[in-house]
């Protein structure tokens, strides 16, 4: 004798296997969902040059537009360094991927990397003590206070000059 319940479509259920196997795709979805959700308010937020951009306008209009001068050419002292930085990384990670490895070639590539990150880091950091030179006592106590809100929400739980 049958089980009649499982012989019925409403009482028909898949593998067990199968039911996990859905679970686990909901659950990959929801991770890249998630990651894609991140990066767009990553980038949206503003970090790095951008942010400082953002800082730019609470600024009074004057004040505003007089830095704005001076940002719009660091932009482009630094976009190529940052487009470096990512065909470095790119390199990098090419030669990871190779069926054959080759060490040699991958610490080369992680030497080119790690000056190209360092020559990005260089100049964000002179761009950063150009504007403390711009700003007065004010201003920047109002860029510190600033970025502690803006970090507050990405980094919740640690300090700002942790």
């Amino acid at each position: 004798m049958s089980d009649t319940h499982h012989d019925t479509p409403a009482g028909r259920r898949g593998p067990r296997w199968m039911w996990v196997v859905l679970l686990l795709s909901v659950a990959l979805n929801l991770i890249v969902v998630g990651l894609v959700l991140g990066a767009v308010f990553h980038f949206r937020g503003g970090h790095g040059d951008r942010g400082i951009a953002r800082f730019l306008d609470r600024l009074p209009d004057v004040r505003q537009n007089e830095l704005r001068e001076k940002f719009r050419s660091h932009r482009t002292e630094i976009r190529p360094l940052r487009r470096e930085a990512r065909r470095a990384r790119r390199a990098v990670r090419d030669v990871f991927e190779s069926d054959a490895l080759d060490q040699t070639v991958l610490e080369a590539r992680l030497e080119e990397a790690t000056a190209a990150r360092l020559a990005l880091l260089k100049a964000r950091q002179d761009w950063i003590a150009r504007l403390g030179r711009e700003l007065n006592a004010d201003e920047r106590q109002a860029y510190l206070s600033w970025l502690r809100h803006k970090r507050r929400f990405r980094h919740r739980g640690r300090r700002f000059d942790d």
